[in-house]
């Protein structure tokens, strides 16, 4: 998936929104791209570990709310985003109606396959029909989301919402059950 992904960002133009991007290649190859302007975020690290709390910490030191990334970035203001599935699966209802909003280029979520289900991801972002292609090598998986040039209004943002913590709490009854 590494490679695949250099590929894009040696093509990315404008601004660059990276959640959870904590590889030292990736990072060198932001830092060589002239043509972009890269926002980095990535969660507070602690001797314990990562630390699971709302609050992230940008490149420029701003900590900002993960759940309202739509108030920190206006409407389609950033070209393309790549995020880690494991940063973001936390709060990844909330992700997806952000992204769509800020978005006005790609979005590229990548992560390992051990628990996930890929095909509910694609699910979510299949609601607000856009393009969304897959791409999965040995235990890594790669989805691409081309957003369109619309605005998602609040009143479906707020029935998608409720339908997917509906699904979700439909799961994890089932999950119960059937352990």
């Amino acid at each position: 998936m590494k490679n695949s992904l250099s590929t894009y960002i040696n093509k990315f133009k404008g601004n660059l929104l990276c959640i959870g991007v904590n590889d030292e290649g990736f990072i060198k190859l932001l830092e060589k791209n002239n043509n972009i302007n890269t926002y980095l975020i990535n969660r507070h690290k602690t001797k314990l570990g990562l630390r699971r709390n709302k609050k992230v910490t940008m490149n420029n030191g701003k900590k900002i709310n993960i759940k309202k990334l739509e108030k920190t970035f206006t409407y389609k203001s950033i070209d393309n985003i790549i995020c880690s599935y494991d940063e973001i699966s936390d709060y990844f209802k909330y992700f997806i109606d952000d992204s769509l909003n800020i978005c006005c280029g790609n979005i590229y979520i990548y992560g390992y396959q051990d628990e996930i289900d890929i095909q509910s991801i694609i699910n979510r972002y299949n609601k607000y029909i856009v393009e969304v292609s897959k791409s999965d090598k040995d235990n890594t998986f790669l989805i691409i989301v081309k957003t369109p040039n619309k605005k998602i209004g609040p009143i479906i943002k707020k029935g998608h919402l409720i339908i997917n913590s509906f699904k979700n709490i439909g799961d994890f009854i089932s999950n119960i059950l059937v352990s």
